[in-house]
């Protein structure tokens, strides 16, 4: 948060950091789970790391593949899991079956934080209004200096609303 705040630090720069570590830890964190599961089941064929070598054969072996291999597979099997419409083999066996209905919830809950996080950057932005609310922003910063009336303020805040409103309206005609 204290970068976030720092007018210094390139704010879309920080966010696409924080976005990539996210969907990496959480890829990290899925395939480390669903290992820890297979490992618990002895790496047997009906676990994912047995489909895995049946799936690759001559190319990653359960009991000889050097660890940065096991990792590189795990990290893909946590994307697997959490990317929306990929290619899922369902699970045979019940921990792996139980586990993946957590991930599934995670990965709607990280498609909802995507799209949270992206769509700002996305939809165009409309000019006069982000104009609008920063002149009203000001308004409001000059009338806290100058200690105006209250009263007078709503009315003066109730008058530019309504000339915005106006030209609003006869641009769209």
């Amino acid at each position: 948060r204290k970068m976030e705040m720092d007018l210094n630090v390139d704010v879309d720069k920080l966010q696409f950091i924080k976005f990539t570590l996210v969907i990496f830890l959480s890829c990290h964190w899925v395939g480390s789970i669903y290992y820890w599961i297979a490992r618990l089941l002895d790496f047997r064929d009906n676990t994912w790391v047995g489909q895995f070598e049946a799936t690759m054969p001559g190319v990653f072996y359960r009991d000889e593949s050097p660890v940065a291999q096991h990792y590189v597979a795990l990290l893909y099997r946590g994307w697997i899991g959490l990317a929306p419409n990929s290619y899922r083999r369902p699970p045979q066996n019940w921990p792996e079956q139980l586990f993946s209905v957590a991930v599934m919830f995670m990965a709607m809950y990280l498609s909802a934080y995507l799209i949270g996080t992206v769509l700002p950057y996305i939809v165009k932005r409309d000019p006069v209004a982000e104009g609008h609310a920063k002149r009203r922003a000001d308004l409001l910063l000059f009338a806290n200096q100058r200690q105006l009336p209250s009263d007078l303020v709503n009315r003066v805040l109730e008058y530019y609303d309504f000339q915005h409103s106006k030209t609003k309206a006869n641009a769209g005609s």
